[in-house]
């Protein structure tokens, strides 16, 4: 599953009168939203070579999507501090002094995405994880709870708990920087 007509085939018994080009605008602006709010949608890029005393690289984005952040920027294995470079125009990475030596794939560098509106593909690893729960259940909260031939309150309702549950997931998901695992909130001790 790697696109929003994907999700659509579990919208269709629920949103029968449903115009497919409505239920897959609204899927994309509800991916759009999701990306946004979460960062939820991470890709490491492909490793790029270091030229000597070139501070700006193009980033090559696999799929129709603006980066929203950098995530982690690595030269040669270390991590660079975030105060080294900037994000410039769209897809360029500027570094604030150039590195000496040429690298061979020595840059490597991760982001969190946020597809443009019209998109319709998206990675699959990101689909599978946030497809139905996050993108598909803001996307039916939103056409069952609006003024149509399918409206339904009561499961608008339930779409828009699964919604919230899921935005909180990505988010928690975020602050463990995407690894796999339970987040676990330790209590304070007052002394």
């Amino acid at each position: 599953m790697n696109t929003y007509a994907d999700l659509y085939v579990y919208m269709i018994p629920e949103l029968k009168s449903c115009p497919r080009p409505v239920a897959i605008q609204m899927l994309q602006r509800a991916g759009k939203r999701f990306c946004e709010r979460t960062e939820a949608w991470v890709e490491a890029l492909a490793a790029q070579d270091i030229t000597e005393d070139d501070t700006d690289y193009t980033l090559a984005i696999p799929y129709d999507a603006l980066i929203k952040r950098l995530t982690e920027v690595q030269v040669d294995g270390s991590v660079v501090d975030v105060d080294e470079y900037d994000l410039v125009e769209p897809y360029t990475l500027r570094f604030d002094t150039a590195y000496p030596a040429d690298s061979t794939d020595g840059l490597e560098v991760t982001v969190a995405l946020v597809p443009l509106l019209e998109t319709n593909e998206l990675s699959e690893v990101f689909l599978d994880r946030w497809g139905e729960r996050g993108i598909m259940a803001y996307a039916m909260w939103k056409l069952l709870s609006g003024d149509n031939a399918w409206r339904d309150p009561d499961k608008a309702k339930e779409y828009q708990a699964q919604y919230v549950t899921s935005l909180n997931e990505a988010k928690a998901t975020k602050e463990q920087k995407h690894k796999s695992g339970e987040l676990r909130v330790e209590p304070r001790k007052f002394v």
